[in-house]
C-alpha cells in the first residue's frame, strides 16, 4: 500500500504564512513519506516564488529534491478560485509543471455551472493534457451550484471521451454532500 499525503497540509503557519513546498519536502521524507500530492495551490500566494517569474527554476529545484529524496509525486491538485473561474495562467503552468516533474495527474476543480459548459470550459486544457500524456482529474466538490452528483460527473468525463480525462473522488466532499461512499464508488466502476 502506499499512503500519501498533500503538501498543502503543513505549509500554513501560526502567524497566518505559508511555507513553501522546497522546504516541506525534506521534511515529508524525514518523517518517511514517499508519495505525494504536489500542491500547485502555492501559486495563489502572490510571494511564493512558484507564482513568480522564476518558476520554472523553482519547479526544477522540487524536481531535485523529488530525485534526493526518493519521492514520488503521484498527482498534483491545481490552483482554483473561490468563484470558481478558471486561473487560466495557473492552470496552464500546473499542465506544464506536470509534464516537467513526471506527475501523472493534475486535479482539477469543475466550474461552477452545467456539464455542457465545464466540457468547453476544459476541453482546450484537455488537449494540453493529452499532448503531455497527463490526466485531468475532475474533483466532486460539496457546495451548492457545483458538480457535487457522482453520475455528472461521470457524464463531464466520459462527454471528453479520452483517456486522459477522469475523476479524484473527495471523500470528505462526499461525506459533506451526504453522498453514500459504497454507491458512488460502484457507479464510477
Amino acid at each position: 500500500m502506499r499512503i500519501a499525503t498533500s503538501t498543502n497540509l503543513i505549509s500554513f503557519n501560526r502567524d497566518g504564512s505559508k511555507t513553501e513546498m522546497v522546504h516541506l519536502l525534506p521534511l515529508y521524507a524525514k518523517e518517511g513519506f514517499r508519495v505525494l500530492d504536489l500542491n500547485l495551490c502555492e501559486m495563489l500566494n502572490p510571494d511564493a516564488r512558484l507564482a513568480g517569474e522564476a518558476w520554472k527554476e523553482y519547479v526544477q529545484r522540487l524536481g531535485q529534491l523529488k530525485n534526493q529524496h526518493t519521492l514520488v509525486f503521484n498527482q498534483a491538485h491545481a490552483p482554483y478560485a473561490r468563484n470558481g473561474e478558471i486561473l487560466e495562467e495557473m492552470l496552464t503552468r500546473s499542465l506544464q509543471i506536470c509534464l516537467t516533474l513526471s506527475i501523472p495527474i493534475l486535479v482539477v476543480h469543475p466550474i461552477p455551472g452545467s456539464i455542457e459548459e465545464n466540457h468547453n470550459a476544459f476541453l482546450p486544457y484537455l488537449k494540453v493534457a493529452e499532448e503531455y500524456r497527463v490526466v485531468l482529474a475532475f474533483e466532486n466538490l460539496n457546495e451548492e451550484g457545483e458538480l457535487t452528483d457522482i453520475a455528472d460527473l461521470i457524464g463531464l468525463v466520459d462527454g471528453f471521451a479520452s483517456a486522459y480525462a477522469g475523476i479524484c473522488y473527495d471523500t470528505g466532499h462526499a461525506h459533506m454532500s451526504t453522498h453514500d461512499l459504497a454507491t458512488d464508488i460502484i457507479m464510477m466502476g
